[in-house]
């Protein structure tokens, strides 16, 4: 027997905040029969008041009403602030989850999310709080309605029934013909919008490559289309609302004109013929409502189902916490292929590193380096095998514990708007002298200080108001902040002069005196003197590994020596194959050559 699929997540929010509904509903119920004031207001006049002219009569009814209305004010205001907080309740369930779940598909897709999904929360809480709510809880007392004008005479009845169910096809044929177009309008409007943002984050190649005609081509297409569609569904839902408005002000004047008829014949009273028509044109009107805001319910539906679909992915399972690593790191194993295809970046990858030992990563383009830092510190997982520091599985350690031990400085550095001194210890608790330590230690406390308000300067968005080398470098400090056990940098010089560079070399010095594990991913093999050990990619396996001497003497066939530090001392090693004559100076070769 198959087990009952658990409820949704919104779903169950909804449930945990049936409350918020039920006392919308309880103050939905006093409203409408507040509304039934109105009604037999009119009975009492026309029926009373003027046939006795009482003006005292008059008076306490006038005066009861005005206090109903005042009572169905305050109430319908406290039914609103319920709804709000029914939505800003179920923001508070899902959002950091959404969050949570954004930022790990983005991860797993080199950050292609672009937070739809928050955006679709936003829309649902939008509709709860808005009058879509208000229309279905005022519509479960249309039938109370149209109840009464059948006690008043079952023919008020009829004509008032007959012109709601027309109302009620008329909303049931607008959705059936206006459901596909904004469908359809709302995917091409997704593709234009990614398009657009995409086009916005990489500016000025678009500018330089002159790439903008072929881009707006595009763009267009998927506007246009967003356009046609959501004019098609315009044009459908406003044929329907025109006849729909018909009906309203129809319906009204056949119930006059057979409550007339009615009081001519003394079936009824005047009173009853006005109190009827009230009577119908509220029942109707929750009807006409749901109509008008029927396109933001079926947005607010199909967003909602992308939100479930987006929390319904599975998420890494989190382990308690653990003891602070020394930094041994194991790569057991590890093979990986991009989601949806079957073309393997890495291929059975193995290796070690012994606490406090380091390893520089060199291969040609598509090697599957940077797929390898990012397996390394546990963004990605492997498709088989295993990544272990410590003898804990990288990827399954919890990220906020893993991350306190670990540094990552990514090949596209990326800094948020906020302060310096927030980017450097990573938006958590500040430790301010771990703040100025670590830019100390890539030499960028001086020019921090002459920024307008220091460490407190806002750097924009992406780190807009500083250089490619300044965030490259703010980047560095970020992922040696408070003493990570392992570090990994992907290509940490690509934006850095020769001060920077000689300021990493700085950098990576200290990190061997502290046994602080490090992998360098680089081209420059200055920036790979300091390693203990080279492992060069080719093709997505390990095509050799071996100290650093070694590995890089089989790159330098025609260098006389090539210096690589050991130990924090200098080594002058001979190059396969040469000659060692005095006075020959080393030669600089690529890494990118293995």
């Amino acid at each position: 027997m198959t087990p009952p699929r658990p409820p949704s997540a919104m779903k169950t929010a909804f449930l945990l905040c049936a409350g918020y509904f039920a006392a919308a509903g309880v103050f939905s119920l006093v409203i409408n029969l507040m509304g039934l004031a109105q009604p037999l207001y009119m009975m009492q006049v026309f029926d009373r008041v003027l046939s006795s002219g009482s003006l005292a009569t008059l008076a306490m009814l006038t005066l009861a009403v005005f206090v109903a209305l005042i009572v169905m004010s305050l109430i319908d205001d406290v039914r609103s602030r319920i709804l709000i907080g029914w939505g800003i309740r179920i923001d508070n369930m899902l959002s950091a989850k959404v969050f949570a779940v954004e930022i790990e598909r983005a991860s797993q897709r080199s950050g292609s999310s672009q937070g739809q999904a928050l955006r679709d929360l936003d829309l649902v809480r939008q509709v709860i709080t808005g009058s879509g709510s208000l229309a279905f809880l005022d519509l479960i007392w249309t039938p109370v309605y149209l109840g009464i004008c059948f006690i008043l005479h079952p023919l008020l009845g009829i004509t008032a029934l007959s012109g709601a169910g027309l109302l009620l096809l008329l909303a049931i044929a607008n959705q059936i013909f206006v459901t596909k177009p904004m469908a359809e309008a709302s995917q091409h409007a997704q593709k234009s919008y990614r398009l657009t943002e995409g086009s916005l984050r990489n500016a000025e190649a678009v500018q330089a490559m002159g790439m903008l005609p072929g881009l707006m081509r595009n763009w267009r297409r998927e506007r246009n289309a967003f356009m046609l569609r959501q004019a098609t569904a315009s044009r459908r839902s406003s044929g329907f609302m025109a006849a729909i408005r018909m009906l309203r002000v129809g319906l009204q004047i056949a119930i006059l004109a057979v409550g007339a008829w009615l009081a001519v014949d003394q079936l009824i009273t005047p009173g009853a013929m006005y109190a009827a028509m009230l009577l119908a044109g509220r029942g109707v009107q929750p009807v006409d409502q749901v109509v008008s805001v029927w396109s933001q319910i079926v947005n607010a539906m199909a967003a909602a189902k992308r939100v479930d679909e987006v929390l319904s992915q599975p998420m890494r399972e989190q382990q308690m916490q653990l003891p602070d690593p020394e930094g041994h790191l194991s790569v057991e194993g590890v093979t990986f292929a991009a989601p949806g295809s079957e073309l393997a970046i890495l291929r059975g990858v193995s290796f070690a590193l012994q606490a406090g030992e380091s390893l520089g990563v060199i291969g040609p383009t598509a090697a599957g380096k940077s797929t390898l830092a990012r397996i390394l510190v546990g963004v990605w997982k492997p498709y088989s095998g295993v990544v272990r520091l410590d003898g804990a599985d990288a990827f399954s350690w919890d990220r906020e514990d893993f991350g306190r031990h670990v540094g990552y400085l990514p090949q596209d550095i990326e800094l948020f708007a906020g302060s310096v001194r927030d980017n450097i210890a990573r938006f958590g608790d500040v430790d301010a002298d771990a703040v100025v330590e670590a830019a100390r230690r890539v030499g960028i406390h001086e020019m921090i200080l002459r920024l307008p308000k220091g460490y407190d300067t806002d750097i924009g968005d992406g780190g807009a108001v500083l250089s490619g080398g300044q965030r490259q470098r703010i980047g560095l400090a970020r992922a040696i902040y408070g003493n990570p056990r392992l570090v990994v940098l992907d290509e940490p010089n690509s934006n850095l002069d020769g001060q920077g560079e000689e300021a990493l070399r700085q950098v990576l010095l200290h990190l061997k005196q502290t046994r602080c594990t490090v992998v360098i991913i680089a081209h420059r093999p200055s920036m790979l003197v300091t390693v203990d050990k080279i492992v060069v990619l080719r093709n997505g396996l390990v095509d050799r590994m071996g100290p650093t001497a070694a590995i890089m003497a089989q790159f330098a066939p025609n260098a006389p020596q090539l210096r690589v530090v050991q130990g924090g001392a200098q080594q002058a090693v001979p190059g396969p194959g040469t000659g060692s004559g005095p006075g020959a100076a080393p030669k600089q070769i690529d890494a990118r050559q293995a």
